[in-house]
C-alpha cells in the first residue's frame, strides 16, 4: 500500500491592521509581542469561520480538520522580495564589535578568526534563501483603562501594547494528509478574503488579508547527513517550536530520535548530541479563546534551535517520510516544523562564515540589552504621555480664549451661555469611547461630514465664533496639529473630558453651573 502524498496549501498574507500576539500570558510587566504569527492562531481563526460548515460536510469532518493532527497549520514568517524566511539558526554567531554582516557557524570547530573576536549568539530575525536578514517592525501603542461607571480614564491605568506593524507580508502553509480533504479546504479558503487573529481583534487590531493561495503536492523534506568535524551527522534546524516527550511521557528538552518518532521501532535509539547542538527553551500556557481559559503549560525547544544526531544507524528514507508529518507533539498548531535542506539553504552549512545582506528598508537590530530596551520603552511611554497632557492643557487654554473672544465678538451678555456646552463635550467623549479611528481622515468624517456627523454646520454652539474661526474650526485645527505618535481618538476623548469639567472654561462660557 503506497503512502499518500501530503498536500500543501500555501497562503501569502498582508497585515491589514497591526497584530498583537503576546509572548507571555502574564498580565504584569512590559508587554512584548511575538515577531511571527503562530499556527495555533490560524487554526483558531479558520476554525471560527468553517467549523459550523464542516459539521455537516460529508467529504471531511471537523475532527479530521482541526483535532486529528492530519491537518497542520504552520507558523507565518515575514517575506522579503517575495522570498519566504525561516528563523535564524542559533548556531550563528556574530562579532560584538564591527562585522555585523559576518556570521560564524558554530556547528563547526572554532577557527582562528573566531578566536580573535568576542562573539554573541544571533537569537532574533529571519533568513531568506538569498541570505537577507529580516527583522519585523514592532510598534508600541499606548492605551488607558476606562472606568465603566464614569466613562472616564481610570487612575494609574495607562498601559501599552506592542504589535506587529500593519502592511507587512507573511507566508504560511497548511499540510493535509488526505487529498480530498485538501481540495475541499482549498476551495473554502479561496472564498475567505480576510481572517482575524491576536488580541483585541474585535476592536482595531487583528485583520489579515489573504492575498494569494496555492495548492500543490509537498515532497518529503530533504534531510541528508552533513559532515561536521569529520563525523557524519543529521542536523535538524527547527522552523518552529518543538514539544517532545520521552518514553515515560515526561517533557524533554533533549529528545532522542525515537522520542521524535524518526526511527523504526526495531532500530536502536540515537540520543541527541548535546555537545554540538544549539538549543534554547521556554515555557508558556497558551490561551484558548473558545474555552476562555488557559491550556496546559508547554515546555518547548525554541524555533531556530539546531539539533544534531550521529548519522550512523539512521534510516534516511524512514526519517524523510516521518519529517513530512512534523516531529513531536502539537504539530496541528505549527509545532515541530523542520527546515528542508534544499540547495537554496545549503549556505547554512558553510564551515567558516557567510555574509547576510540586510535590506536597507528594514529596521536595524537593537544591540541593547533586554533591560535597557524595557527601560527605554517605558521612558518613551512617559515622554509621550507628558507631551499629550501638555498639548491638551495648551489646547484647553485656546478654547477658553475663544469663548471669551466669541462673547465679545457676538456682544453676548454675561448671563447667557455661548459655544459648546458641557453636555455637548460629554456626548462627544461618550461617542468616542465606543469606537476608535485609525486616521485623522476617518475621525474628521465622523465629526464633520455628512448628515450623521457629530458636529453639524447648523449647530449654533459649534458654528459660533469670531471672524477668524468658529469652535468647529478651532477643533479641526487642534486635531490636525496632534502628532502622529499619539492616539488621536484618545487625545480628543481626554480633551473633551477636561473641557466638560474645567471651571475656567465654564466661567468663560457663561454656563450656570
Amino acid at each position: 500500500m503506497s503512502t499518500p502524498k501530503t498536500q500543501r496549501i500555501t497562503l501569502t498574507l498582508k497585515l491589514r491592521d497591526a497584530i498583537i500576539i503576546s509572548q507571555k500570558s502574564a498580565t504584569e510587566g512590559m508587554h512584548q509581542s511575538l515577531d511571527y504569527i503562530p499556527g495555533s492562531n490560524f487554526l483558531g481563526a479558520i476554525a471560527s469561520q468553517l467549523y459550523r460548515k464542516f459539521k455537516t460536510d460529508k467529504t471531511c469532518t471537523v475532527f479530521e480538520l482541526f483535532h486529528s493532527g492530519k491537518v497542520r497549520f504552520a507558523n507565518a514568517y515575514p517575506m522579503q522580495d517575495a522570498q519566504p524566511s525561516y528563523p535564524v539558526p542559533l548556531s550563528f554567531h556574530q562579532p560584538k564589535e564591527g562585522g555585523k554582516s559576518v556570521f560564524y557557524n558554530r556547528l563547526f570547530s572554532v577557527d582562528k578568526a573566531q578566536q580573535e573576536q568576542q562573539l554573541k549568539q544571533k537569537r532574533e530575525g529571519y533568513l531568506t534563501a538569498n541570505k537577507q536578514l529580516i527583522t519585523p517592525a514592532r510598534h508600541l501603542h499606548l492605551k488607558t483603562a476606562i472606568d465603566s461607571q464614569t466613562g472616564t480614564a481610570k487612575e494609574s491605568q495607562l498601559f501599552g501594547y506592542q504589535s506587529l506593524q500593519a502592511g507587512g507580508r507573511y507566508q504560511t502553509h497548511i499540510d493535509i494528509d488526505n487529498e480530498a480533504t485538501a481540495h475541499t479546504l482549498f476551495s473554502e479558503l479561496k472564498r475567505l478574503k480576510q481572517i482575524r487573529v491576536g488580541r483585541s481583534k474585535t476592536a482595531q487590531y487583528g485583520r489579515i488579508d489573504i492575498e494569494e493561495i496555492t495548492l500543490d503536492t509537498q515532497p518529503a523534506p530533504i534531510i541528508t547527513p552533513v559532515s561536521l568535524t569529520n563525523q557524519e551527522s543529521i542536523v535538524l534546524w527547527l522552523a518552529s517550536d518543538l514539544v517532545a516527550y520521552n518514553c515515560q511521557g515526561q517533557p524533554t528538552l533533549a529528545p532522542s530520535l525515537k522520542a521524535l518518532d524518526l526511527l523504526p521501532e526495531s532500530a536502536p535509539d540515537i540520543p541527541l548530541d548535546l555537545a554540538r547542538s544549539w538549543l534554547r527553551s521556554r515555557r508558556y500556557s497558551p490561551y484558548n479563546g473558545y474555552r476562555q481559559s488557559y491550556d496546559l503549560e508547554k515546555q518547548v525547544i525554541c524555533q531556530g534551535s539546531v539539533l544534531v544526531y550521529p548519522a550512523e544507524g539512521v534510516d534516511i528514507t524512514h526519517l524523510q517520510q516521518q519529517l513530512r508529518y512534523g516531529i513531536g507533539c502539537y504539530t496541528e498548531s505549527g509545532h515541530g516544523q523542520v527546515v528542508p535542506q534544499t540547495s537554496d539553504w545549503q549556505f547554512i552549512f558553510e564551515k567558516t562564515y557567510h555574509k547576510v545582506d540586510a535590506p536597507a528598508d528594514m529596521p536595524k537590530q537593537s544591540a541593547l540589552s533586554g533591560l535597557v530596551q524595557k527601560l527605554q520603552e517605558r521612558y518613551t511611554q512617559q515622554q509621550t504621555v507628558q507631551r499629550l497632557h501638555q498639548q491638551i492643557a495648551q489646547d484647553l487654554q485656546a478654547f477658553i480664549q475663544l469663548y471669551q473672544r466669541a462673547r465679545d465678538y457676538q456682544a453676548t451678555p454675561a448671563h447667557l451661555a455661548i459655544g459648546p456646552s458641557n453636555t455637548q463635550w460629554g456626548r462627544l467623549r461618550n461617542e468616542l469611547t465606543k469606537q476608535r479611528f485609525e486616521s485623522k481622515a476617518q475621525l474628521f468624517q465622523f465629526l464633520f461630514e455628512g448628515e450623521s456627523a457629530m458636529i453639524q454646520p447648523k449647530d449654533e454652539a459649534w458654528s459660533v465664533g469670531t471672524h477668524q474661526h468658529s469652535f468647529a474650526d478651532l477643533l479641526k485645527q487642534k486635531l490636525n496639529a496632534v502628532e502622529d505618535s499619539i492616539d488621536i481618538t484618545f487625545y480628543l476623548r481626554v480633551l473633551a473630558r477636561e473641557a466638560a469639567h474645567s471651571p475656567e472654561l465654564n466661567a468663560a462660557r457663561g454656563a450656570n453651573v
